[in-house]
């Protein structure tokens, strides 16, 4: 059993990256149930409201928002 964040905290996280140079970790679990990490950088002009695209080692991934079980901002 996945424990999920709120929908409306990760926005409140979310909203608070400005800058492309900020590296967050993300937790989350697709909708098959698997569970994974992504590390990168936001794109800053994008909408983040439901399918948020990050900047990972391995190129551009999606999570949703409504998926995430840890977010954190690592500078």
């Amino acid at each position: 059993m996945f424990n999920f964040e709120c929908p409306f905290m990760v926005q409140e996280i979310l909203d608070s990256v400005t800058d492309s140079a900020t590296v967050v970790s993300v937790d989350f679990v697709t909708q098959s149930g698997e569970a994974r990490t992504y590390r990168g950088c936001l794109d800053v002009g994008a909408n983040r409201t439901q399918s948020v695209a990050i900047n990972t080692e391995s190129g551009w991934k999606r999570f949703s928002v409504d998926r995430v079980t840890n977010i954190e901002i690592l500078g």
